[in-house]
């Protein structure tokens, strides 16, 4: 069990890598760099809240009750 959450975190991060770059690779060609690179920042923040946020949360919770 403990591999497996090992590898589902490592896939989730890979997974956030491929999404930030691939924005920032679209966003580069439509709008200046600038704003790409803020737009691709503000993006991988809404993720990693919505990603991992509740988990750390959930985890946090679980052992205080047990």
């Amino acid at each position: 069990m403990d591999w497996a959450s090992r590898f589902a975190k490592a896939g989730l991060v890979l997974l956030l890598c491929t999404v930030a770059s691939a924005l920032l690779l679209i966003l580069r060609v439509v709008v200046s760099d600038g704003t790409a690179l803020w737009l691709t920042a503000a993006a991988l923040m809404w993720f990693a809240t919505c990603w991992f946020a509740p988990a750390v949360w959930l985890r946090r919770r679980s052992r205080e009750e047990g």
